[in-house]
């Protein structure tokens, strides 16, 4: 039996953190994704059926909560795994 590689998506809009996080998920076997917007996590998630999904806690438009509900009722999500983060930096 082989072994596949999981999904992992992130979502944020500081393409900063979406590099860093997906250099690291790459680094660990996973096939990162990454989106900055609400319209691109959603065609991702049709297409690869991530395993994993981070999301900004702080996402603009609707929100996390929002996104997570929304994505929640698509098939290709029925057994993600979900996590919202969010970092603030000050200076």
């Amino acid at each position: 039996m082989g072994w596949t590689m999981s999904h992992i998506l992130i979502v944020d809009d500081s393409i900063v953190i979406r590099k860093v996080l997906c250099r690291i998920f790459d680094g660990l076997n996973f096939k990162a994704h990454q989106a900055d917007t609400r319209e691109h996590a959603f065609d991702i998630c049709t297409k690869y059926a991530p395993d994993i999904i981070i999301i900004d806690w702080l996402i603009p438009s609707d929100g996390a909560v929002s996104l997570v509900r929304a994505l929640r009722k698509l098939p290709q999500c029925a057994h993600t795994r979900f996590f919202v983060c969010s970092a603030l930096f000050t200076s």
